[in-house]
């Protein structure tokens, strides 16, 4: 949880060496936590660097850990572009941030959005809608909890 704390202040003084620093000695940080806050601090203050670093950790560290065909792998590329979608609400972007965020968000049909073409259709592949995925998500939270508490 430190590292986590830690890195919310690099970010927010454009510390790029102690962010890079943070992300290679622990690869167990959840950079989904607090709704991605980590993610929207580095785009909300134009820290495009840093957004590349969080952005490779988290494939690396959270995404790679899954089967890429399966569901909890759609899901955990969904949360990412989810909150990349909700960090550029309000912002005026600069052209390299833009550039960045192009392969996960489509800005005018964007030639680099790979990411968003690839899950675009999540609802679709998972029979299921957004509402119904942040009720699972909910729910193994949930599940979660009760085993921690029993064990």
């Amino acid at each position: 949880m430190k590292n986590y704390y830690d890195l919310c202040s690099a970010i927010v003084y454009n510390y790029y060496d102690t962010v890079n620093y943070i992300l290679s000695r622990d690869t167990n940080i959840d950079l989904l936590y607090k709704n991605g806050n980590l993610f929207i601090q580095a785009v909300e203050g134009n820290r495009v660097e840093i957004l590349k670093l969080l952005i490779e950790y988290y494939q690396n560290n959270q995404l790679d850990k899954q089967i890429k065909s399966s569901s909890e792998y759609n899901v955990l590329k969904s949360k990412l572009i989810n909150i990349l979608q909700t960090a550029i609400e309000d912002v005026i972007l600069s052209p390299e941030m833009k550039e960045v965020l192009s392969s996960y968000i489509d800005f005018e049909g964007s030639e680099h959005n790979t990411l968003n073409d690839s899950f675009s259709n999540l609802e679709h592949l998972l029979g299921i809608g957004t509402e119904e995925i942040s009720q699972i998500e909910d729910h193994t939270i949930n599940i979660s909890g009760n085993l921690n508490e029993v064990h």
